[in-house]
């Protein structure tokens, strides 16, 4: 029986699928959860929550990506409050308006950049216009970062433009960059259908973006861990314009991971019932924020079943973490139980963890799990 092993080789064995001494577990905290704490919570960082708990940490870390742009440019307006970003080309000017809220610290879209199909051109000149390189500021100080966490965990970065270039993209393929920060759900799909052929033209100079920001971040960049923040949760698309327009893209992504320096991580989150055989033929190592209902829709029988190679991240859901310790120790180990081994599972909160859901309880449900003997 392997024994005492450290964050990071914890990690690293699940991701390999190799025996642990305990199931990894890594609460998905972010910096502004303990604002919602009571004292001496309140206001620690993530970090420190981490240490804590005393959990199998993920830092997440800058991309180190620079934009570069030569006959656009971008306008960034943010009090704190309202922000107004605007895509400024020699074809026109679209604008993208954001509004701040404090009960879940996240910035909400209000005014999408694109409306019509002739915003879907400037965009498309805006995309056409953009290239990326390594800040070597930013990567300097992440190969600190890395130095000081050592082998209590493992840094993990998205594959995001530079902070504040909202919307080009964390890391999405086209079609779900387009859902979610150019179009907006409805209006998307209208624009799908009515200009195809336009809103092809601009997935294409997308994706050509996207291909630089991999190939740039998997030479450079120290990451353990490389996500693609997908979010597809098949209610904002359809399994068919899956397969259709983000299936081939990932695919092309994750081929360029080199899987001896990185691990390739799939942020796929929500109702994956339907897509997880595709997911299963993209060569990612891992799916993260697999969430059971009723969030989402997938148990870890039913990923294991599917995705027999890929390590599952997840396990559980944001509403369960609102429920008492007893409650949440019941439903996982229930999802557990059903697995016939252990190889290639990480416990998370299956998201950003609820900010209603105390750290006591995380420690309470952690040192369960610690008792609990995983099977390989």
């Amino acid at each position: 029986m392997i024994e005492n092993m450290s964050g990071r080789e914890r990690w690293y064995s699940a991701l390999n699928f190799k025996e642990v001494d305990r199931l990894p577990f890594w609460p998905k905290l972010t910096n502004h959860y303990s604002r919602f704490q009571v004292e001496p919570f309140r206001n620690w960082d993530d970090r420190k929550i981490h240490d804590w708990l005393g959990s199998d940490k993920q830092y997440f870390v800058d991309s180190c990506i620079r934009d570069i742009r030569k006959n656009t440019s971008l306008e960034i307006n943010n009090n704190g409050k309202e922000m107004n970003i605007k895509y400024i080309t020699r074809i026109g000017i679209s604008e993208f308006n954001l509004i701040f809220d404090s009960k879940s610290f996240s910035w909400h879209p209000i005014k999408y950049p694109i409306k019509e199909a002739d915003d879907i051109k400037i965009m498309t000149e805006f995309y056409s216009d953009y290239t990326v390189e390594i800040n070597k500021v930013e990567l300097d100080k992440v190969k600190t970062i890395k130095k000081e966490l050592g082998d209590k965990g493992v840094i993990s970065t998205f594959l995001e433009g530079e902070k504040g270039t909202l919307p080009t993209g964390p890391g999405e393929t086209p079609l779900m960059n387009f859902v979610q920060s150019l179009a907006g759900i409805d209006n998307s799909h209208i624009l799908l259908f009515d200009h195809k052929d336009e809103v092809e033209e601009l997935f294409e100079a997308i994706h050509k973006v996207m291909i630089q920001k991999v190939k740039l971040v998997n030479a450079y960049h120290p990451a353990d861990l490389i996500y693609f923040t997908e979010n597809t949760s098949t209610t904002l698309i359809s399994p068919d314009q899956f397969r259709r327009y983000s299936l081939a893209n990932l695919k092309e992504y994750n081929n360029i991971i080199d899987k001896s320096k990185h691990f390739s991580i799939l942020h796929m989150c929500g109702h994956l019932k339907d897509v997880l055989r595709d997911i299963s033929g993209i060569n990612a190592n891992a799916i993260e924020a697999l969430s059971t209902p009723p969030i989402g829709n997938v148990r870890l029988k039913d990923a294991r079943k599917d995705c027999p190679d890929k390590c599952l991240i997840g396990g559980t859901n944001a509403i369960l973490w609102t429920k008492s310790p007893k409650d949440i120790i019941r439903e996982i180990k229930k999802e557990l139980d059903s697995l016939t081994d252990h190889r290639g599972i990480v416990v998370t909160s299956g998201g950003v963890h609820p900010s209603m859901c105390k750290p006591e309880t995380i420690k309470e449900v952690f040192n369960w799990l610690k008792g609990y003997k995983p099977r390989f």
